[in-house]
């Protein structure tokens, strides 16, 4: 008849509310919401412990790297120091040996 009606708001009756039943999915969605939540602080919480082991075991590998190299250096001889002269042959990046 082209008059419209104003229908009251879901989940009002007579200018009050009225606590509406909790829907399944609205269930589902509030569990999903809170398992969603709860694992992305285990992933966070998970990701700052090995945030600390990765940089712990990097600052342990560049310590003992130093010392590698430090034990291991080869300097070249100084043009006045002749005798005593040890040959050193470098088998690739990381070996060197004193030849026989």
């Amino acid at each position: 008849t082209g008059e419209e009606v104003a229908l009251p708001p879901t989940g009002s009756v007579g200018g009050g509310t009225v606590p509406r039943p909790p829907s399944p999915i609205n269930e589902k969605l509030l569990k999903e919401k809170n398992d969603l939540e709860r694992s992305l602080k285990d992933a966070e919480t998970r990701w700052k412990q090995e945030a600390i082991q990765r940089k712990k075991l990097f600052n342990e590998l560049q310590d003992v790297k130093g010392k590698i190299r430090v034990m291991a250096r080869a300097r070249p001889f100084k043009p006045e120091v002749e005798e005593g002269k040890i040959e050193l042959e470098f088998v690739d990046e990381y070996t060197m040996q004193v030849p026989c």
